[in-house]
Formats: C-alpha cells, sequence, structure tokens
C-alpha cells in the first residue's frame, strides 16, 4: 500500500512539473511569434511610409510653380481616401515605351500619372481584453502609374486600359486618409490652395493575436509641404 502512495505521488509531482513545463513553453512560443508579428508590421508600416514620402516629395517634379499637379483626394464616409491622383513630368532622353501602346519621342516631356486606389479586402476579429470581440475591415492601397505625351504644353488623357499597378502595395490597412491643409494647418479641398499634403494609415499585424499582443494597429502620419506651392514666410518689418 505504502508502495503504491509512493508510486502515486511521484506521478502527481512528475505530472505537474510537466504541466508547468509546457506551460512555459507555450508562453514563450507566443512570446516569440508576438515580437515576430510586431517586427514585421512595424518594418512593414515604416518601408510603406517611406514610398508615400518618396511620391509626396515628387509630386509635380519638373513642372515649375504653382502649378496644378494633384486632384482632390476622394473621400468615403467613414473618413478614409479611396482614391488620389497626382502626376508629374520628365523629359525622354531616349525613345521611351510604356506599357499600353505608349512611346515618347527622345527630347519629348511625358506626364507620368500616379494613382492611389483603396480597395476593400476581408475582415478580421480582434479579442478585447474583457473577452469580446471587434470586426474591423482590411484594405489594399493598390499603386497604379500611367504614361501620357505632352503636345504643345497639354498632356494626353489617360485611357482606363492604361493604368498598370506597380509593387508599391501594402494588403493589411486598417485606415488611410490624405487631407490637403492650408499653411495654418485648415484643411481645404481646392488642391490650388493646398500648402501641405497630410498622410495617415493604420496597418494590422499579419497574423491577429489575443489580447496580450502588445501591437494590434500601428498607426504612421506625415505631413509634408508640396513642392509647387512653397513660398518663403514673410519678412519681418
Amino acid at each position: 500500500m505504502q508502495l503504491l502512495l509512493d508510486n502515486l505521488s511521484a506521478v502527481l509531482i512528475g505530472s505537474v512539473c510537466i504541466l508547468i513545463l509546457s506551460v512555459t513553453q507555450i508562453r514563450s512560443s507566443h512570446a516569440g511569434i508576438e515580437q515576430t508579428a510586431a517586427h514585421s508590421v512595424k518594418t512593414k508600416t515604416l518601408v510603406f511610409g517611406q514610398w508615400i514620402e518618396r511620391d509626396i516629395l515628387d509630386l509635380g517634379r519638373n513642372m515649375g510653380q504653382n502649378r496644378y499637379r494633384f486632384n482632390q483626394p476622394t473621400n468615403a464616409s467613414n473618413g478614409n481616401t479611396t482614391e488620389f491622383r497626382f502626376w508629374s513630368d520628365s523629359v525622354c532622353v531616349v525613345t521611351c515605351s510604356f506599357p499600353g501602346s505608349v512611346t515618347i519621342a527622345a527630347g519629348d516631356t511625358v506626364r507620368r500619372h500616379v494613382r492611389y486606389r483603396l480597395i476593400a479586402t476581408r475582415t478580421v476579429s480582434m479579442r478585447n481584453t474583457d473577452g469580446s470581440s471587434t470586426t474591423r475591415q482590411l484594405y489594399q492601397l493598390q499603386r497604379e502609374a500611367a504614361e501620357a505625351a505632352i503636345t504643345d504644353g497639354v498632356a494626353a488623357a489617360v485611357p482606363t486600359t492604361r493604368w498598370r499597378a506597380d509593387r508599391w502595395s501594402i494588403g493589411t490597412l486598417s485606415f488611410f486618409q490624405v487631407r490637403m491643409l492650408l499653411r495654418d494647418g485648415a484643411v481645404t479641398t481646392d488642391p490650388e490652395a493646398g500648402d501641405y499634403i497630410m498622410v495617415r494609415f493604420a496597418v494590422v499585424p499579419e497574423w491577429i493575436l489575443q489580447p496580450e499582443n502588445y501591437i494590434r494597429e500601428l498607426y504612421w502620419s506625415t505631413t509634408l509641404k508640396v513642392r509647387p506651392f512653397w513660398e518663403p514666410p514673410p519678412e519681418e518689418s
């Protein structure tokens, strides 16, 4: 009888030790996955933010001062920007051929159009700390480009079939917004009056973790002075 009790005690102690080790291993694996997901979403957000900044800084390149070079952003009722279109010019040093049967002779000017299109993809469910769930809509931002020849200072219209998608795309956005701002920071809808472009977006990790995940969404924002409307501040009297 004593032998049975001793063996039973050993089994219980061993089972408890195994359970503790298993829980520790699971928690360690969870923490590792969490860190990997956090690093991934941070890297993706930084890279996408750099793409956005490059586009804005190049906006209207080679077009001179104070010339109209972007359209008013198209905004949805939930605050998201569903489309934003802008362009810049360049001179072809050799004969340039673009997809869509567009050929520009050497020495001629070509207008490069770029547009962002926000496309709804899927919904994800995020668990809250109180046990409830929140459903979020995810979006893909598709960057598309097209070229058109400029004749006598007038750029040809871009047919719908000429737009093509490029690699600058991201598919885990939960929010994306473009705003035109005046010098005092007020929002404007007039492209010819905008002094600044403000872009805000939020990125969700690829793998939605439990409430203890310390990154659920990563927010990014920038406000940049657009080149065509720059004027020096007034001198002090």
